[in-house]
């Protein structure tokens, strides 16, 4: 009798916590693949958001730029989901969670929402196939409160309070909100421990953040970061992938250890030990180090063949420590290898940066060749799922460009030279960088006032260019297959009207009208009919190659240490539309297209 009561205990609990003896975790890994708790592929396609790691307190730079587009968190984010991104890296240090909160609760200007919409707008159709959609969904834009209401309707430039809801009590606990509020948008979020400066071969040397060196103090700010992330958002379950160190390089560290400071193995392990019984839906996302030799880039390193370790003397870190170490444990399958793959603009390469050059042989032997072949220890061999953790270009030049393309390519295991059986599909993957104040790749905004969407780097991530003839499989909402994130949890924004009416008798031609008869909302609605006729017809992180300071390799990179702002202005509203041909419109024509929009 005692033995069946505890047995009902037993189902009771397996009953209130979802997890049956043998149920996957809501995020995790099979045969090499990231699938969610039914077994169901999961692609991750992520972009970084930097700015917690360097001392802005916040996700960079909402002081940017004249309006709400990018002055409010929550419009940006907006934005972001619109083009079709559905996880966000969010750089943190924990030695910055001490800084003073900088203040983004502002007055701001706040555009209405169809001009908001209107800065989403590719200024050329596409050759891909399209979605049903004339502009992104208006209604879904965050509604910011204008200071001072007067009733009427909101068509014109407002005053209003940015980020109103933005805590300031601490950056912590700004962090923890801005974590929630994505996960809430529907986004899956990489926490990602990331440094500015580089601690190169002594301790401290140039890092700002030298908790790593105490594994203890370190892997237990880890367990009350996550902690305290699952008490205020349990939504966060599944929802959630750690990224343990950015870079290992740039600390110095090796799998097998060194001058006094743990091994990489043992770190990961110790943090992996703490924090899985508390995340067991997390996903553990793995950096590998000490093979710079080996053209590793900072963030790759995962060799285990013996000669490919002797190639150069002395013989390099050897990762077979990690593999053996975590082979058994529970967690092995949220286990999910993170290299970070650059081209010449960050890496200073002359070597390996495209496929005739070795390319494909340096990934392969570095990561790729556990993601087809695997590890192998006891008889068995183990594959492991892959996520491109980093990588960007500016795509200044043709070596750019042939390297961007390599990387593409054996992501998708093209047919070619890519396709060489050494090596998985890489399907998941986060682009560097959102913010654009990062040297060697840029940013998918402008680095004046952080607005106008680097379409080019948009072409290169959809495909379907006579530059860009491969993607890597986004879908932004004006191409079909767009699948708009679900959000979750109490905590999301209102949405907003098109307009915010006093008098909501009008029509949606008068509307629109309306919002016409607004200076600066013109261009949003020009945008919008020219993109009617399209509808129907139409990098951080770069160190210097070659630094002239005698800095090793290990001291010579990482990301936004070298920040800086690349020039160009950037497009208007307006200047899409004459790339449009607004000569070959007429007044008639246009009225015409105005009350077609607005029907439809």
């Amino acid at each position: 009798m005692e033995r069946g009561a505890t047995a009902l205990v037993l189902l009771g609990l397996l009953s209130l916590s979802g997890r049956w003896c043998g149920a996957l975790p809501l995020l995790t890994t099979q045969n090499g693949k990231i699938v969610d708790g039914d077994g169901n592929p999961v692609f991750i396609h992520g972009i970084a958001w930097f700015g917690f790691n360097g001392g802005a307190t916040m996700t960079g730079n909402l002081s940017a730029g004249f309006d709400a587009v990018s002055q409010d968190f929550k419009t940006v984010v907006w934005r972001i989901k619109q083009l079709g991104f559905n996880a966000v890296r969010l750089p943190v240090s924990f030695s910055h969670f001490a800084d003073d909160p900088k203040n983004f609760t502002m007055e701001c200007t706040v555009p209405p929402p169809a001009s908001v919409a209107a800065t989403m707008v590719p200024p050329k159709k596409p050759v891909l196939p399209l979605s049903n959609a004339a502009l992104p969904s208006v209604a879904d834009v965050p509604f910011i409160p204008p200071e001072a209401w007067t009733g009427g309707l909101a068509t014109s430039m407002l005053p209003g309070t940015c980020n109103a809801d933005l805590p300031n009590d601490s950056t912590r606990n700004r962090y923890i909100w801005v974590v929630k509020y994505l996960i809430n948008e529907g986004f899956y979020v990489n926490i990602d421990f990331h440094s500015i400066g580089m601690a190169g071969e002594g301790l401290g040397l140039k890092a700002d953040d030298n908790t790593l060196y105490n594994t203890t103090l370190w892997v237990g700010l880890w367990y009350d970061l996550l902690s305290d992330v699952f008490e205020v958002a349990p939504e966060a379950k599944g929802r959630l992938l750690i990224d343990f160190i950015n870079e290992p390089d740039g600390y110095g560290l090796t799998w097998e250890g060194s001058k006094g400071i743990d091994s990489l193995t043992d770190i990961y392990i110790t943090v992996m030990d703490a924090l899985w019984p508390i995340c067991p839906d997390c996903l553990f996302l793995i950096e590998g180090g000490g093979q710079v030799k080996l053209l590793a880039n900072w963030g790759n390193g995962f060799a285990t063949d013996p000669a490919v370790l002797s190639k150069l003397k002395p013989k390099v870190s050897d990762a077979s420590s990690f593999f053996i170490g975590t082979w058994d444990k529970p967690y092995v399958n949220q286990i999910v290898l993170a290299p970070h793959f650059y081209c010449p603009a960050v890496s200073g390469a002359n070597f390996g940066y495209k496929p005739s050059l070795g390319q494909y042989q340096i990934y392969n032997e570095t990561f790729g060749y556990l993601t087809s072949k695997g590890f192998c220890y006891k008889g068995k061999c183990r594959v492991y799922a892959g996520i491109l953790d980093e990588f960007g270009s500016t795509f200044e030049d043709q070596k750019e460009l042939d390297c961007w393309r390599g990387i593409v390519d054996y992501m998708n295991n093209a047919p070619g030279p890519a396709r060489d059986g050494w090596h998985g599909n890489i399907t998941s993957w986060f682009y560097w960088s959102w913010n654009p104040d990062s040297i060697g790749t840029g940013g998918m905004v402008d680095p004046i006032n952080w607005r106008t969407i680097e379409w080019l780097k948009m072409d290169a991530m959809t495909g379907g260019t006579p530059r860009f003839r491969a993607g890597l499989r986004l879908k932004p909402w004006y191409l079909a297959g767009f699948q708009p994130l679900n959000r979750t949890g109490n905590s999301a924004p209102s949405p907003a009207p098109v307009i915010q009416l006093a008098n909501a008798g009008l029509t949606p031609l008068e509307k629109y009208l309306m919002i016409a008869a607004s200076p600066f909302a013109g261009c949003a609605v020009a945008s919008m009919l020219l993109f009617a006729l399209w509808a129907v017809g139409w990098c951080e992180r770069a160190p210097p190659p070659e630094p002239d300071d005698g800095e090793s390799p290990s001291e010579k990179s990482t990301a936004e240490a070298r920040h800086g702002l690349r020039g160009g202005m950037p497009t208007s509203e307006n200047s899409i539309f004459l790339q449009w041909g607004t000569d070959e419109w007429y007044a008639a024509e246009a009225a015409e297209k105005v009350a077609s929009a607005a029907q439809a």
